[in-house]
């Protein structure tokens, strides 16, 4: 970073020299977001033609994503557009986007079934050995309760206990269960409303209990196969039957998890894209021999995107070689420049207005969330509110007699699973190690099914082994 633009910053923070430096800062880090997204366009369209070249992207929601990013490549790339054309660009991506969450929350809602169900069946898998190991429990506890306190990090230990109680057998009172849940909503108490549905989200996908727009329009074959594990009598399951559903739970979960991996890959391209669009009409920039090679990557591999080139050429990987280095570079420039935007949001509102910077400010705003962690994060105008104590109590309410109603048709051995598949999401209820030896003691005392047991005890090992690898 220029020395020039380290001033800029100073003054700005400073309050000094307004409205020259306002400008000068939005249109440098329009620049670089300019320079990033180009890099990144280059990167992800070349990985998601290898990947097509590797056979995957071939369902029929997946293509129309592919051909809809080609067309905006096309228009942005190979044609050329005009900046006029931009702003119906950002349109169709931000359409695009929003359908891709829609489909990405019906697979994270159908991984959700699937694990609840491969919950059951898993318990039900020493039912059909003719001979069950006896296991000192004891000494498990022991071995359980060593395994969880084995580190000094709270985090850690956190997280192994809530592993831990999601996998015990589950013999817990309907009301205690809510008791929990109702005090899990209650440390929300305070907190912005978006936390409080967030986390609402989550119980209720491990619930079974959301039903997201689109599951009877996308991925229908995944849909068939979950709808037969829910018309199972599971206690009267034969062996070969066990085995069959076992390998469907299988199957239906590595498609899942295939698609969801594709629509990772399909989003971050997507996210490239409308940034890219956000920045180009505003930064300041000059085209140099780093953006001119990424252009070159995205023409070349949208020719044999369109068919248009017979072969893979090697000149994109010799290409890409020369861009090493470069997204460290513009990285640390990022940090530094997006360091004092919420300064200026706070700090000088009004006087983007005046100077009618804010369309601007809002665009650096959105580019910002495009590029954060959160691939599928949602744009909402909305402002965030407090959640206070009827807030709490009426989505409380809410989420308790949906439960209540699903557990009314539903079997024992479900309901288990929903409610281990749900206070593992919940913050830890415990007050020290004691009362968590004791619930696992007591999980495994009154469970009287000996192959719920021993499954349980079998997966809890395999935790514990896995994790002295490490």
């Amino acid at each position: 970073m220029n020395n020039n633009l380290k001033h800029v910053i100073k003054d700005i923070n400073n309050g000094k020299n307004l409205e020259e430096n306002l400008p000068l800062y939005f249109n440098s880090l329009f620049g670089k977001y300019y320079e990033q997204s180009i890099l990144n366009v280059a990167m992800e369209y070349y990985t998601v033609l290898q990947q097509q070249a590797d056979g995957l992207f071939n369902g029929t929601e997946e293509k129309r994503t592919v051909d809809f990013m080609n067309g905006i490549v096309n228009l942005l790339f190979v044609q050329c557009a005009t900046v006029d054309k931009y702003q119906e660009a950002a349109l169709q991506l931000e359409m695009h986007r929003a359908e891709v969450i829609r489909k990405m929350e019906v697979l994270t809602a159908y991984i959700d079934q699937v694990l609840l169900y491969e919950y059951v069946l898993n318990r039900l898998e020493k039912k059909y050995v003719e001979q069950v190991p006896e296991v000192n429990e004891e000494i498990f506890v022991q071995k359980l309760v060593q395994y969880i306190f084995g580190t000094k990090e709270n985090f850690i230990i956190n997280e192994r206990i809530k592993e831990t109680i999601g996998q015990l057998p589950v013999r817990m009172a309907r009301s205690k269960y809510y008791e929990l849940l109702k005090n899990s909503l209650t440390l929300y108490k305070g907190a912005d409303k978006s936390s409080v549905k967030t986390y609402l989200y989550m119980l209720r996908t491990s619930a079974n209990l959301y039903k997201p727009e689109g599951m009877e329009q996308y991925f229908t074959e995944i849909g068939e196969m979950v709808s037969k594990f829910h018309q199972v009598d599971y206690d009267t399951l034969s062996k070969e039957e066990h085995k069959q559903l076992s390998e469907t739970v299988i199957k239906a979960a590595d498609m899942l998890k295939a698609m969801m991996e594709e629509y990772v890959c399909l989003q971050t391209l997507l996210n490239d894209l409308y940034v890219y669009v956000l920045a180009y009409p505003y930064g300041d920039f000059a085209e140099n021999d780093k953006t001119g090679i990424c252009r070159d990557i995205i023409k070349e591999a949208a020719e044999y995107m369109q068919g248009e080139a017979v072969e893979e050429s090697e000149s994109i990987e010799e290409k890409l070689v020369q861009l090493e280095g470069l997204q460290e570079t513009l990285l640390e420039d990022i940090v530094v420049l997006e360091g004092i935007l919420p300064v200026i949001g706070e700090s000088y509102g009004s006087l983007l207005q005046g100077m009618m910077l804010e369309h601007q400010y809002k665009s650096l705003e959105r580019v910002q969330q495009l590029m954060s962690t959160s691939l599928f994060m949602e744009f909402t105008e909305e402002a965030e509110e407090t959640a206070d104590e009827a807030y709490i109590s009426e989505v409380t309410n809410e989420l308790i007699e949906e439960l209540t109603l699903l557990f009314k048709s539903r079997p024992i051995r479900f309901i288990r699973a929903v409610i281990a598949n749900t206070i593992d999401k919940m913050p830890v209820f415990f007050n020290s190690a004691d009362e968590v030896t004791e619930y696992i003691q007591n999980s495994l005392q009154l469970c009287n099914d000996v192959s719920e047991k021993q499954a349980a005890i079998e997966i809890l090992n395999e935790i514990i082994e896995e994790s002295e690898l490490y």
